[in-house]
């Protein structure tokens, strides 16, 4: 059916709404998810009375072209890009959406992303939606935050190469607030949120002083987590002595870039650290005097950050992506799997979790 110009400016206006209330999400600042849901219901039924029944891709395909370049962040509406929104709310809302609606790609787009709540994991994965070479099963299937039990019953849907390794889980760190913040509220999901502010940076201490500080100024939970996260960063760093060695942050947000080849394992691997020597330098400038250096090692650590509790992921999948990540950066790096080692960091619990561990080469 053809549409004349006066009835497509409807259209664009409620997708530049839409647009609008995505781009808040992205940032953390969107909040009136009931309005935006009736929003866009209210925007269907007019397509299928103005346009006729089958004829609302009119208005969806653009919201279509919304969800997949700034939500799912991918030129490709078939995958998920390197920095989705994690939003457990605008999620909620694009699968009731197309529950209420029929428009099944958004099912699709909702399974394909890591915060889409377990609850409607679990009922998209008895979807029988299927479009071109992929299905809804197999998004949920390929999704890194959808439960062991769900993956299990839609084994013959994984893509992956990934080993199916036991690996034993060893060497919790924990700080005196461990009990207090468990009891506190759940920060699931905020992962990409607290190390978008430090992607581009290289050390510790620009990521706590310039970049997490941001946080603040527009989410408490952010900024719970950018305190606990810059507690976590000092006391790994400052309390060794000077001539120890120490974990030092080096690089944010694999792939790390040119001339190394990219990482694609997998977009939730946030940071990798060199095991570095730390020296005392001294001087007679006043403002550089008694600073510390570090001499940098052959010996690395690949780290998942997570902001949620501990019973919120799975554990041994986890682990297996952390060692998908180990094989590729021994590619990388040209150097053996032994000089890789791997930790969770658990922001909310102000914890580190040691889960591969190969001691006995680190230097002395």
């Amino acid at each position: 059916m053809n549409t004349s110009s006066q009835e497509q400016t409807w259209v664009n206006q409620v997708a530049q709404q839409v647009k609008n209330c995505f781009l808040l999400a992205a940032a953390g600042k969107f909040k009136d998810y009931l309005e935006l849901e009736i929003l866009i219901m209210k925007s269907f039924e007019r397509a299928t009375s103005e346009f006729g029944v089958g004829e609302e891709w009119i208005l969806m395909e653009s919201l279509d072209d919304l969800i997949v370049e700034i939500v799912n962040d991918s030129t490709n509406n078939q995958a998920i890009g390197p920095n989705p929104v994690l939003n457990p709310n605008l999620m909620a809302l694009i699968v009731r959406v197309s529950r209420n609606t029929d428009w099944s790609m958004w099912e699709f787009y909702a399974a394909l992303n890591p915060s889409t709540p377990t609850s409607f994991l679990e009922e998209l994965a008895e979807s029988t939606f299927s479009w071109e070479e992929n299905s809804t099963k197999e998004a949920v299937a390929n999704n890194p935050s959808t439960p062991g039990h769900i993956r299990k019953k839609l084994l013959q849907f994984i893509h992956t190469d990934i080993n199916d390794l036991e690996v034993e889980f060893l060497n919790l760190e924990n700080n005196s607030n461990l009990k207090n913040q468990s009891n506190s509220k759940s920060t699931y999901g905020y992962e990409s949120q607290i190390i978008d502010f430090a992607e581009e940076q290289t050390t510790a201490v620009s990521l706590v002083d310039d970049y997490l500080l941001d946080l603040a100024n527009f989410d408490e939970d952010l900024n719970f987590l950018r305190d606990s996260y810059s507690k976590m960063l000092t006391r790994e760093i400052d309390l060794p002595e000077p001539g120890s060695y120490v974990w030092l942050p080096q690089m944010y947000k694999l792939p790390m870039g040119e001339p190394r080849a990219e990482f694609d394992a997998n977009f939730d691997v946030h940071l990798i650290e060199n095991y570095s020597k730390k020296i005392l330098i001294k001087s007679d400038d006043p403002d550089f005097a008694d600073s510390i250096d570090y001499q940098r090692s052959d010996f690395w650590r690949i780290v998942l950050i997570r902001t949620g509790e501990k019973s919120e992921y799975q554990n041994k999948e986890d682990v297996d992506l952390l060692k998908s990540q180990i094989k590729k950066a021994s590619e990388v790096f040209e150097l053996s799997e032994d000089h890789f080692s791997a930790a969770i960091k658990w922001v909310r619990l102000e914890a580190i979790e040691e889960v591969i561990e190969n001691r006995d080469l680190l230097p002395k």
